[in-house]
């Protein structure tokens, strides 16, 4: 459940997620276009792979 709300987090607030994500990194900068794009991908890829796993474990207890 955590993973999943990383992942609609990543695509609701990206730029949060992102600052979030590099918060204990030396280095500080502001995210630029194309990280927030990519944060955004992963935040869907996240909500695929975490849907196909819960179908999985259901199928599979049944």
């Amino acid at each position: 459940m955590v993973a999943l709300g990383r992942g609609v987090a990543s695509i609701a607030k990206p730029k949060f997620v992102w600052k979030r994500s590099f918060m204990i990194s030396r280095k500080v900068r502001e995210p630029n276009e194309a990280d927030i794009i990519l944060t955004r991908i992963s935040g869907v890829f996240i909500i695929i792979v975490m849907i196909c796993f819960y179908v999985y474990a259901i199928s599979t207890i049944t």
